[in-house]
C-alpha cells in the first residue's frame, strides 16, 4: 500500500505540469530463491507496474538462515568465506533471473571491508561475466567513495572488471538524503575513465518500462 501511494503521487505530479523534469517509478528489490518468492514478486510487479527494477542482494543465506551485513561481520573467517561465496552466487542468479534492469552495489561486502582478499577475485570475475551474458547493467555506487573501510584499490578493481567485460553501467549516488544527491559523480566518472569504462546506460522509456540503451560516452 505504501509503495502504491508513492507511485500514485508520482503519476499525479507528472500529470500536473508543475514539475520541469519527468519522475519515474522504480523499485529496488532483494533477490531471494525460496519457494514462492518469484510468484509473489511477479504479482507485485503486475500490480505496481514500475518503470524500472533494481536488483540487489543485501543478505546471504546459509543452511536456511538469512544473514544481514551486521550478522556476517560477527562471523568467524571460515563462515564469512562461505557467506561471501553465497553472495556472489546469488548476484549471478539475480542477473540470470530476467527480473532486473540493473544490479545495485555489487561491491556491497567490500564496502564494509570484507571479501577483499585475492581469493574472491575469481567470483567477482564470474559475476561480471554473467552480467555481460545476461545483458544486465551494473551500478557504480558513488557513495562507496565515502566508506572508511573501503580501500581505493578495491573500488578500482571492481571498475576494472566492469571495463574488462564491457558491461553497461550507471552512476548512482544512492542518496538517502537531499544533501547526498549527485555525491562523488565527477570523481567516480574520472576513475571509470582511467580504467577504461566507456559504455554508460542511457535510460529511455518504451511502453512504460525503462530501456537501458548502451551508448559510448564521448571523452576527450
Amino acid at each position: 500500500g505504501k509503495i502504491q501511494s508513492v507511485f500514485d503521487e508520482i503519476d499525479s505530479l507528472n500529470q500536473s505540469g508543475k514539475i520541469k523534469i519527468p519522475l519515474y517509478k522504480g523499485l529496488e528489490a532483494d533477490f531471494f530463491e525460496y519457494s514462492g518468492w518469484d510468484k509473489g514478486f511477479e504479482r507485485a510487479l503486475d500490480i505496481l507496474k514500475p518503470n524500472y527494477i533494481i536488483g540487489s542482494c543485501h543478505f546471504s543465506v546459509l543452511d536456511d538462515k538469512i544473514f544481514n551485513m551486521h550478522d556476517i561481520l560477527k562471523q568467524p573467517s571460515e563462515m564469512k568465506d562461505l557467506l561471501i561465496a553465497d553472495y556472489w552466487r546469488r548476484e549471478q542468479n539475480a542477473a540470470k533471473s530476467g527480473y532486473f534492469d540493473f544490479l545495485a552495489h555489487s561491491d556491497l561486502y567490500k564496502r564494509h571491508g570484507i571479501g577483499t582478499e585475492p581469493r574472491f577475485i575469481h567470483l567477482e570475475r564470474q559475476t561480471m561475466d554473467v552480467l555481460n551474458q545476461s545483458k544486465v547493467a551494473v551500478e557504480i555506487n558513488t557513495s562507496s567513495l565515502n566508506k572508511a573501510k573501503y580501500q581505493h584499490s578495491d573500488f578500482l578493481q571492481l571498475l576494472s572488471l566492469i571495463a574488462e567485460f564491457n558491461i553497461p553501467t550507471l552512476l548512482s549516488d544512492d542518496a538517502h538524503s537531499i544533501s547526498d544527491l549527485g555525491q562523488n559523480y565527477q570523481h567516480a566518472e574520472e576513475l571509470a575513465k582511467d580504467v577504461g569504462i566507456k559504455h554508460f546506460c542511457k535510460p529511455t522509456i518504451k511502453k512504460n518500462r525503462f530501456v537501458l540503451e548502451r551508448f559510448e560516452k564521448q571523452r576527450d
